[in-house]
């Protein structure tokens, strides 16, 4: 049997789901209207690096379907910011004049925090908090370097799910 004779037998041995279409999450991106959106740093965000982002968690076999608003974001004295423009269903992502997304890799790392479901959780302090960044970090790079989104296409499922369910 030739390579390509055994490729094409792999290739026709494969699940059907293969040719399935991926599942879909929706992100809602809420721009602060407070917030300044222009200028090298917001340019670079959104020609680069959420573009990056997004094909970095397309690897992990989720589509994006994005949806975009104004919103606000306050931040009262002594007690934690007040976010206006919210969709129920979907990942929000806030994005207000100070971006910390200062590189593609720190963008997915927070959108793996959701697909893996911690999210949910408070963050586990000392050692088991750290190993759950480290965890992160270390998919997050994964996907970016290797293009290899395996390790959470099963998580993000669970997480989708979740989301259908109401949270």
């Amino acid at each position: 049997m030739t390579r390509r004779q055994w490729l094409a037998a792999a290739a026709s041995a494969s699940p059907a789901r293969a040719g399935a279409a991926p599942p879909v999450l929706p992100v809602h991106q809420v721009l602060d209207r407070k917030a300044k959106h222009e200028g090298p740093h917001e340019r670079a965000y959104w020609e680069h690096i959420w573009p990056q982002a997004a094909n970095d968690v397309a690897r992990c076999g989720v589509r994006l379907a994005m949806t975009y608003a104004v919103g606000e974001v306050e931040r009262p004295p002594s007690r934690t910011p007040v976010i206006h423009g919210l969709s129920r269903g979907k990942l929000n992502l806030v994005v207000t004049s100070w971006i910390p997304f200062v590189a593609v890799n720190t963008c997915t790392h927070e959108l793996l925090h959701a697909l893996l479901l911690d999210i949910f959780e408070n963050r586990p302090p000392g050692l088991w908090g750290q190993a759950r960044e480290f965890r992160v970090d270390a998919l997050a790079t994964r996907l970016w370097l290797l293009k290899d989104g395996s390790p959470v296409k099963g998580p993000a499922r669970g997480y989708l799910k979740r989301l259908e369910a109401g949270g």
